[in-house]
């Protein structure tokens, strides 16, 4: 009964930030266009297992998809303020929105899988590496479990060599980087959609490994062309900061600044 009094909250935030964003429907992805061809086309060719099981059946990744995020909300380490920012932000509705990516998965186990003790935790960290080869960096970067991150990188290292891929699509990582360098002062795009978020950045305690991660996460844009969907991966560490900030009776008010921030969107009317 205890276990349930602690779970049922944060179920609660997870299905009624769902079905919110559930209402305004559904999308197809680029990515995920990819994710479901045969071959996939590199690097999601790395990202062979949820494809695997899913295939080309859309209800097949939403179950994935969407359990991991009610998943997710769970096992957050932090208060329950923090899952309900967390369910506020445009990451979460984008993949409530496109269900046909890795990301909730590959967030889920990144955040849970280091929480297993000793070396029964290295079997969770290949499949990890299976979901997405981003997976064993944010497991060490959570966690500092770097056992975890090296088992995990290593089968990312046999999957990009055996795996059986199409041609690259798109512009290599390289040159998408340099393309993408204008935006680099973009704040509308690489800050605002944070929402009551933003607040850490007032908190001045901030440690080595917490700072590394919010680097790595805004890193991630050199590679690619998603903004909001790479660095938000860094809210295990922006979302606590904020609430140290955020006096506790505006706290309800800083969830619903960013469920309703006009600056989660796009310009075209899509989730950053």
């Amino acid at each position: 009964m205890s276990l349930l009094l602690v779970l049922w909250p944060r179920l609660a935030i997870a299905a009624v930030s769902m079905s919110v964003a559930l209402y305004q429907g559904t999308l197809l992805t680029l990515d995920g266009q990819r994710l479901m061809k045969s071959p996939r086309p590199k690097p999601f060719h790395m990202r062979w297992l949820v494809p695997t099981v899913c295939k080309d059946k859309v209800y097949r990744w939403r179950i994935i998809s969407w359990l991991s995020l009610v998943a997710i909300c769970v096992v957050w380490p932090g208060s329950l303020w923090e899952v309900a920012l967390f369910a506020a932000l445009p990451w979460f509705r984008t993949m409530v929105k496109a269900p046909v990516l890795t990301d909730a998965p590959a967030f889920l186990v990144s955040l849970a899988g280091p929480r297993i003790p000793g070396l029964a935790a290295l079997p969770v960290a290949v499949v990890g590496a299976a979901i997405s080869e981003r997976v064993p960096v944010w497991m060490g970067l959570f966690s500092l479990r770097w056992d975890m991150a090296f088992v995990g990188l290593c089968a990312v290292a046999i999957a990009w060599k055996f795996a059986k891929s199409a041609d690259r699509e798109g512009t290599p990582a390289l040159s998408t980087g340099m393309r993408r360098a204008g935006r680099w002062t973009d704040v509308r795009a690489l800050l605002l959609p944070w929402g009551a978020g933003l607040a850490a950045l007032l908190c001045p305690d901030w440690t080595l490994q917490e700072a590394m991660i919010v680097v790595v996460a805004y890193g991630q844009l050199l590679a690619a062309f998603d903004t909001s969907r790479l660095y938000m991966w860094a809210s295990p560490v922006v979302l606590p900061k904020a609430l140290t900030v955020i006096p506790a009776r505006w706290r309800p008010i800083a969830v619903l600044v960013t469920w309703f921030n006009p600056y989660a969107q796009a310009p075209g009317g899509v989730l950053c």
